[in-house]
């Protein structure tokens, strides 16, 4: 067995994989975590919510930067957003925030990536776990699985992170399919929900060597009734018919500055979605 595995197998044995934690434990599921099927066509721009991406290496400055978040912002996943998007308001009363963390697998599960969501979690925040599903679905874990469902019932996310965290626009048609593809298919086998959600691999969206979004990516996850292609440059605002594309920045190792970088590169908490009316007809998004 490598390292990793006696690692892993110390750190998420099956009954920490069932009780959890305390903090995740005592997390409440909000009905907005919901997500409605419901396909919408939004008239005109609407801005991207403060977004955020977080890796392992992040893992030591998750504590003291999940402080700072909560005083500021209330945490969405991208699926609630959805829903938020199809009532047309949005709870509480704090600007919301997606926080996504990247590569959790599902052979062999980071056990830092554990201590970022508990850390999250102590201070009720939620987010978006990107899947990387490398290897055949016999393969995986199922005390992993079972700790990913477990976050998912708490009103965590997950999402395609690829099968083979792949750049998706260097691939041939057939691969950049199966990219997509297995790792829905795995996903909805595993957790009995489909995933609705992209997070790109190295945020790449556009063609090699173009500043043009590469379309096969988008009608991939739009044959699978995906809604959210999530990046890293751009994807300020969205309109149109998903799957919508939007950026998010990366975390820094000082919580104050990653803090400043959020409120500066995103709008949502100063236009509070006026523009926008819900498609059913309902309120403005308005704090």
């Amino acid at each position: 067995m490598s390292e990793k595995s006696n690692e892993n197998s110390k750190t998420l044995t099956r009954r920490s994989v069932l009780k959890l934690s305390p903090a995740l434990a005592g997390l409440v599921l909000k009905p907005d975590f919901v997500l409605f099927s419901q396909e919408i066509e939004l008239k005109s721009p609407i801005d991207t919510p403060s977004s955020l991406m977080l890796h392992s290496k992040d893992g030591p400055n998750v504590h003291a930067l999940a402080q700072l978040l909560v005083k500021k912002y209330r945490s969405l996943t991208y699926k609630s957003f959805y829903a938020s998007l199809i009532a047309g308001k949005i709870t509480g009363n704090k600007p919301p925030v997606l926080i996504s963390i990247d590569d959790l697998g599902v052979t062999y599960l980071n056990p830092a990536f554990m201590r970022m969501i508990e850390a999250f979690a102590k201070q009720g925040l939620v987010g978006t776990l990107g899947i990387v599903t490398r290897g055949k679905p016999e393969e995986a874990r199922p005390e992993i699985w079972e700790y990913l469902i477990g976050c998912q019932n708490l009103g965590w996310e997950l999402a395609i992170h690829t099968e083979d965290h792949a750049l998706l626009p260097s691939l041939g048609d057939r691969q950049l399919e199966f990219e997509i593809a297995q790792p829905f298919m795995d996903i909805q086998a595993a957790t009995g929900v489909a995933p609705t959600t992209l997070l790109l691999p190295y945020g790449a969206v556009n063609k090699p060597n173009r500043q043009e979004f590469d379309q096969r990516i988008f009608d991939a996850c739009r044959n699978l009734g995906m809604r959210w292609v999530v990046g890293i440059a751009g994807g300020k605002a969205f309109e149109g018919k998903p799957p919508y594309y939007v950026g998010r920045i990366a975390a820094t190792q000082e919580g104050e500055e990653t803090m400043r970088l959020l409120q500066s590169s995103f709008s949502f908490s100063k236009t509070a979605y006026r523009r926008e009316r819900s498609p059913a007809g309902g309120k403005y998004f308005k704090f």
